[in-house]
């Protein structure tokens, strides 16, 4: 099994000289403002900019709005479970039964490299665990069996056959959405109106501005954002059921003159 996709970059873009470019070359360089129906990076490839931006690469599971979060839809297609054969220290590969249940349709089936940039979680007990990235794995016909894993980095603790559990999650840029769950976490913010089956960049940390509720930055003391369950921001408030528990966003950067909320702008923090 070839470790990552062939042809596939997946190294950081560091450099605005390496900027990511077109599919299209007739459209110039758009760069990370690209909409593309041909992947050209695996899913989580970073760039980033001169003055520290962030952006990462995903697919659209659907239409994406430049002005809210962008939620991942990726599930954990591989629930508790344990390795199919035992494994020496220094091994990339790990053999694990995939349940009837497991997988993206929870049908057993899982195909060639649907894990490939997501992360694993080996545990010979909960004091020793091991946390890889996946490189890629092999397929599984519906109704579960066996899957081999190709890791990025050796074990560095023996596995034992039926006792050592593992579990594992694709990555969570493979398919983002922009909507209105309660459960998933928001990943990025869509920089580009991608629709459905594109690939496109979402920018994870660094000055942006991202649609605000009217309370967000309105007032003294009032500087950190949260995700509202719609992508939006709103302010951090132990009293409102939407934001009390909810995930960080960034804080404000920059008010109006008057110290009103103004646009506002935000400094992002989900992903460097």
């Amino acid at each position: 099994m070839a470790t990552f996709t062939a042809g596939l970059n997946h190294n950081p873009i560091t450099s605005p000289a390496a900027m990511p470019k077109d599919a299209v070359s007739s459209t110039g360089n758009l760069g990370v403002y690209t909409i593309d129906t041909l992947q050209r990076h695996l899913f989580g490839t970073r760039y980033i900019t001169w003055d520290g931006r962030v952006y990462k690469y995903a697919k659209a599971g659907a239409t994406q709005i430049p002005a809210v979060g962008s939620e991942s839809y990726v599930a954990q297609a591989l629930a508790y479970t344990t390795v199919a054969s035992s494994t020496a220290i220094g091994a990339k590969k790990l053999i694990v039964d995939v349940a009837a249940s497991d997988g993206p349709a929870a049908d057993g089936l899982v195909l060639k490299d649907h894990f490939q940039g997501g992360y694993m979680i080996i545990g010979p007990g909960s004091n020793n665990c091991m946390n890889r990235l996946i490189e890629g794995n092999t397929a599984v016909a519906s109704g579960g069996g066996e899957c081999t894993f190709e890791l990025d980095a050796p074990l560095n603790i023996a596995t034992v056959v039926d006792v050592t559990a593992a579990e594992a999650m694709a990555s969570p840029y493979a398919d983002v959405r922009t909507g209105a769950s309660e459960y998933r976490a928001i990943v990025g913010i869509p920089v580009a109106p991608a629709t459905v089956s594109t690939y496109c960049w979402l920018q994870t940390w660094g000055p942006i501005w991202v649609s605000p509720q009217a309370a967000v930055g309105a007032g003294s003391h009032d500087l950190q954002a949260v995700f509202r369950h719609d992508g939006s921001l709103d302010e951090h408030d132990y009293s409102d059921s939407y934001t009390a528990k909810q995930q960080h966003a960034g804080f404000i950067l920059s008010h109006a003159t008057a110290e009103t909320q103004g646009a506002p702008f935000l400094m992002l923090q989900i992903s460097i």
